[in-house]
């Protein structure tokens, strides 16, 4: 089978006049550009196919369509597309694919080119094994690299603002900036520096952890707040209501009870109780009708030392008015088994007054 070339025009192939018989067959049947000539080809008949092997050791322009039916495979570092729109038919785009051994494991992403600016970059970040939104300087990245590190370290303020719909979480959301939102929802923990609403009410605020310096709205209410732990410096608020607060084991109180108050939990519901430790004020008064020696145990009528543990901030004793002083080198000592015992003898007529506060 013989293939026949038609030139019509010989104005078409730019440097004809530069060019033999021999060189224009060999580039029309082999694609071969004569060394040291750059030919533009803008047509071809479609006559022509070239079945063999071809090799373009010069630039080629093509001025028309190109339609390609095999595969494009491009061994070049850097692919240049200047188009106004760019469609792709495939569901799926590999970053990386067929990358060497030596950079399989590094950074992915995309970088969007801004003028006089850090570009904006979406990328995988490998060392750091998360996702990045950020503007760095793309100026010093080779698009031909193996290093595991390609893209640059963005500082904080590098990061930029995501503004998306609704926020689903697996895991932690930490934020070094402020969290503000009409909801929060969490299966994991809420760490940042400020919690605020727009509206000044949470709906529900749900994690097993929820960590802030600083809980602030003008009206914070919550029907629901469940955390295994809720700690921060400041929690201010004009109105604060939350409907139910719950222990993770159920026993052990968030509140910490001070002097005088008392703090227990229900260990089902994990309901909290607080109350006054001074609940009452108890008076015994006994006159001494014999002589008793010091060290011996004096019974003061109605005090049954087993309905009391002594404690010398809640007990106050007199001896005929005057205020007793505990201490085995003072006036007296108690046993709860034995009772009070004086460091000196007690005579007929003398009067014990004991108050308690319970």
């Amino acid at each position: 089978m013989t293939a026949v070339v038609v030139i019509d025009n010989h104005e078409d192939l730019d440097g004809i006049g530069r060019l033999t018989h021999p060189q224009i067959d060999d580039l029309i049947f082999s694609g071969s550009i004569p060394t040291g000539e750059s030919v533009q080809v803008p047509f071809l008949s479609a006559a022509n196919i070239f079945v063999e092997d071809n090799e373009f050791s010069q630039d080629v322009t093509v001025t028309g369509d190109i339609h390609l039916y095999g595969d494009f495979i491009n061994h070049g570092e850097v692919s240049e597309i200047e188009v106004s729109t760019l469609s792709v038919e495939s569901t799926v785009i590999f970053i990386g694919y067929g990358a060497t051994a030596s950079s399989i494991q590094g950074d992915r992403g995309l970088v969007f080119n801004v003028e006089g600016s850090n570009d904006p970059s979406f990328f995988w970040d490998k060392s750091a094994d998360e996702f990045r939104l950020a503007g760095v300087d793309t100026s010093t990245i080779n698009t031909g690299s193996a290093e595991l590190n390609i893209f640059p370290d963005p500082s904080s303020q590098d990061f930029k603002a995501l503004h998306i719909g609704s926020l689903f979480s697996e895991a932690s959301i930490f934020a070094s900036g402020s969290i503000t939102a009409q909801s929060v929802n969490a299966t994991a923990g809420v760490t940042a520096g400020i919690v605020s609403s727009l509206s000044g009410a949470f709906q529900e605020v749900t994690a097993s952890n929820i960590t802030s310096n600083v809980m602030s709205a003008q009206d914070l209410t919550v029907d629901n707040l469940t955390a295994d732990a809720i700690s921060s410096t400041s929690i201010s608020a004009d109105t604060l209501a939350i409907k139910d607060i719950f222990c993770p084991d159920g026993t052990s109180p968030f509140l910490v009870s001070g002097p005088g108050i008392d703090v227990s939990a229900d260990p089902l519901t994990g309901q909290t109780t607080v109350s006054a430790l001074m609940v009452g004020r108890f008076k015994f008064v006994g006159e001494i009708e014999e002589l008793i020696d010091e060290g011996t145990p004096v019974v003061v009528p109605g005090l049954n030392m087993a309905e009391f543990e002594f404690d010398d901030q809640r007990w106050d004793i007199f001896v005929n008015g005057v205020l007793q002083v505990n201490g085995t080198s003072a006036d007296y000592t108690v046993d709860q088994v034995d009772g009070i015992t004086f460091n000196y003898d007690l005579e007929p007529d003398d009067v014990i007054t004991v108050l308690i506060l319970n």
